[in-house]
């Protein structure tokens, strides 16, 4: 005899999915959850600017980028935000590819080895991340034509 309830039903039933949390505890620890913050960031409003600076080893890109994340919260909710979010390497890495992209997309060439500082600070409609970037740009030597070619 067969259970009115499973008939013809394979696997789980229907579950509406919730939004995950920002973050996990377990114990002591705390860590973000990386699918949400990478929405959170992914959905910020980023600004961005750069200029190149002649230096004596050539020329070098210092670039900015800030990211505004919408979160709601009171101010201590916000507060453990910040310090999550800037302990965090998930949000740390997310946030710095973010500005390269910015940065790749702006540098008047091809950059190298990049440099980046990372700070989160509160902001009056959530998290203020902010993107210092700084990279030597990659430029071919002009070669001198000698007389004849």
């Amino acid at each position: 005899m067969v259970d009115a309830d499973s008939k013809g039903r394979r696997g789980p039933g229907v579950r509406k999915s919730r939004e995950q949390p920002l973050f996990q505890r377990g114990g002591e620890q705390v860590r973000a959850v990386e699918s949400r913050w990478r929405a959170l960031i992914d959905g910020a409003d980023a600004m961005s600017e750069g200029a190149v600076r002649t230096e004596t080893n050539g020329r070098v890109w210092y670039g900015s980028t800030s990211l505004i994340v919408a979160l709601t919260g009171t101010d201590s909710e916000r507060a453990f935000y910040v310090a999550l979010a800037s302990r965090d390497i998930h949000v740390r890495t997310r946030a710095i590819r973010t500005a390269v992209r910015e940065a790749e997309s702006r540098a008047p060439g091809t950059l190298g080895k990049l440099s980046a500082e990372f700070r989160v600070s509160e902001d009056s409609v959530g998290l203020r991340i902010d993107v210092e970037v700084q990279a030597p740009l990659i430029e071919r030597r002009r070669r001198s034509r000698s007389p004849g070619e």
